[in-house]
């Protein structure tokens, strides 16, 4: 990216060598294309945009438009700085406020509470935009959209079944993760089990009391 506003910026005479920009650097090649694909799932660990060559009908002009001003990939749960209304990855801004207190684009003071979702109109445009499935090169010849695309990789047979928790392995998987999630999804619902019980419980009772009642006075 060209050093106009919009890009992270960085003191060329400071001879310390932030490793968050080492990374960023790394991700800069990933989005050039010049890293497999193989390559680029080993080194996007915390960068989770989505790699622009993989998209298919999008023009350069839309790309650039929705491209995390961290990590330089295609945007993946996108957020607004309200301080100067740039556009990041969640997971990119908020590992860089975990070490800075200010935002990378025009340096000002920015937190994680003032990062906002984009207008609607804006989201539903980015989850239209088509990409090629991550196992496309393996044979998948899929075309999806954005906002489909973790649905995909949980349904695409090339997705191979992780041994230890049995779930696809997607592109970022993450065993613990998984079975976190997989806890929580069935403590929320055991939950909502139990409020629909009560619920049901509540209305059942008083209506066979007064059912009771009934019958005793007919006899």
């Amino acid at each position: 990216m060209s050093g106009d506003v919009w890009s992270p910026w960085i003191d060329s005479n400071d001879s310390k060598i932030d490793i968050f920009w080492v990374t960023f650097r790394v991700h800069s090649h990933i989005s050039r294309g010049e890293l497999s694909f193989t390559t680029q799932l080993t080194l996007s660990n915390g960068m989770p945009g989505y790699d622009r060559t993989r998209f298919v009908n999008v023009s350069e002009a839309d790309l650039n438009a929705y491209t995390c001003n961290i990590c330089e990939l295609i945007l993946n749960d996108p957020v607004i700085s309200v301080c100067c209304q740039i556009t990041y990855c969640r997971d990119c801004i908020t590992q860089w406020l975990s070490t800075h207190d200010n935002c990378p684009g025009l340096l000002h003071a920015l937190t994680v509470d003032q990062l906002v979702t984009p207008p609607m109109i804006v989201i539903n445009l980015w989850r239209n935009m088509q990409i090629k499935c991550p196992f496309y090169d393996d044979g998948c010849d899929q075309v999806i959209r954005l906002g489909d695309f973790y649905a995909h990789l949980d349904t695409c047979l090339l997705n191979p079944v992780c041994d230890v928790c049995g779930d696809r392995v997607g592109v970022d998987h993450n065993c613990t993760d998984n079975l976190k999630r997989r806890v929580q999804f069935l403590g929320q619902r055991l939950i909502n089990l139990e409020n629909e019980f009560n619920l049901i419980k509540q209305n059942t009772i008083p209506k066979l009391t007064n059912t009771e009642g009934i019958v005793a006075l007919s006899e």
